[in-house]
């Protein structure tokens, strides 16, 4: 078991049982309904929603730099996604696995505040995969966002990723942020054990609300002729 104290600022740093010394973010007993729950931007003031941080890193680097200011604005939401530290594939292994650290970090130091966590699990290369996944107890309700898979490397890596996390962490629950494309085949890739929720990013829930907008107009004019 690994417990290194405290950082430099006075953060506690929380008991693990793997080798990185990443922090274990407790299991949650969630029931089938939360995956129901509409899935929110971080800020957003949706008390029912699951809270989310798939977002340019700058936009919510506050709750790691100031993790006590932002208890009480989180405790509002059903539950809350760990952050999203990006893990690019071009930066050194140690950069990620500190963005891993800290997305575990922040899980486990909300749960002690009374908050309920979803943890966020992402990936870069097959070199991550000896560690992305620490920190995390298997068949849990888990997040993770659709990268761009129209290149063909990101669309090999993040497949090869989804499957060593199915293997690894066996979740009971996927909560997927953006709606892969057509020819991406992520139905065969997810077991049978696993409920798969998809949510559209940002963009594409514009795009969708912008074509349920023209399909009513369309159908008002037709019926008015």
């Amino acid at each position: 078991m690994v417990n290194s104290g405290s950082d430099r600022v006075g953060r506690g740093c929380f008991s693990s049982k793997n080798r990185w010394g990443m922090p274990e973010v407790l299991p949650q007993g969630f029931g089938p309904a939360v995956l129901k729950s509409p899935l929110e931007p971080f800020r957003s003031k949706k008390r029912k929603s699951i809270a989310h941080f798939f977002l340019m890193d700058r936009k919510f680097e506050c709750v790691w730099n100031r993790p006590v200011d932002y208890v009480k604005p989180l405790k509002r939401y059903a539950a809350v996604c760990t952050p999203d530290f990006s893990l690019y594939r071009d930066r050194p292994m140690v950069e990620q696995m500190w963005n891993v650290y800290r997305n575990r970090w922040c899980g486990r130091y909300w749960q002690a505040q009374g908050i309920k966590v979803i943890p966020t699990v992402r990936w870069s290369t097959p070199a991550s995969f000896r560690f992305c996944f620490s920190g995390i107890s298997p068949r849990q309700i888990l997040a993770t966002g659709t990268p761009d898979l129209r290149d063909s490397v990101t669309r090999g890596l993040f497949t090869r990723g989804l499957e060593k996390m199915f293997e690894i962490l066996e979740p009971r629950g996927l909560i997927l942020y953006g709606i892969p494309p057509k020819d991406f085949p992520i139905r065969s890739l997810v077991p049978h054990s696993c409920r798969l929720v998809v949510h559209p990013h940002r963009w594409q829930r514009l795009r969708l609300e912008l074509m349920k907008r023209e399909h009513g107009q369309s159908r008002s004019r037709r019926r008015s002729q």
